[in-house]
């Protein structure tokens, strides 16, 4: 093996290891902010009946322990937004790879590096995705194998886009989660001291 190929093989060892930590990461802290919306439900001292009533003093342990279950549903959501897109993003690559591939053995070259452009779509442009099947590979003509590379750039793009939208919902949720834990803290400090 020379060093390329060992630079290679760390490479793709790095990425699973990678993948693998992302995804441990994702499910522990949706485990954890589940885990303390459950925790905050049973607090029964702490859900009072909210009444609104201007003339009444703000009761400051109440509106820190509901900021704290709200931030933990909020960590909740945006876990299960990043296991989606991450979901999403795993079935695109693969439909990415299992094209590249077909198409090799179909027309025994590479199909073209895809450049990728920046996205200006949201992420409802992404529920419905155009999958590359087996009947996508009769190119006979030109034309037919620039749709093709068109087809796969759009994929390309959508997986990046997937890709980087999982790291943002992520970091959304520990911030979501450490601020739940924080404002309970604070709820529980006040109560303890009133």
């Amino acid at each position: 093996m020379n060093e390329k190929d060992n630079y290679k093989e760390r490479r793709r060892f790095w990425i699973d290891k990678s993948l693998t930590q992302t995804g441990y990461s994702i499910n522990l802290f949706t485990s954890l902010s589940i885990a303390f919306v459950g925790y905050l439900v049973n607090q029964k001292d702490l859900l009072k009946k909210i009444v609104i009533d201007f003339d009444l003093k703000i009761d400051w342990v109440l509106i820190f322990f509901y900021s704290s279950l709200i931030f933990s549903v909020l960590g909740c959501m945006f876990g299960v937004y990043s296991v989606l897109s991450r979901l999403t993003d795993f079935r695109i690559t693969r439909n990415i790879v299992k094209a590249k591939s077909k198409y090799f053995d179909n027309y025994n070259r590479k199909a073209k590096r895809i450049k990728t452009t920046k996205l200006k779509k949201g992420f409802s442009d992404f529920i419905m995705i155009s999958f590359l099947y087996d009947n996508d590979f009769n190119l006979d003509l030109i034309d037919d194998i620039e749709k093709f590379d068109q087809r796969l750039k759009l994929l390309k793009e959508r997986s990046d886009f997937l890709g980087k939208i999982t790291w943002r919902y992520h970091k959304t949720q520990i911030i979501f989660i450490f601020l739940a834990v924080d404002f309970y803290a604070i709820s529980e400090i006040l109560n303890t001291c009133i």
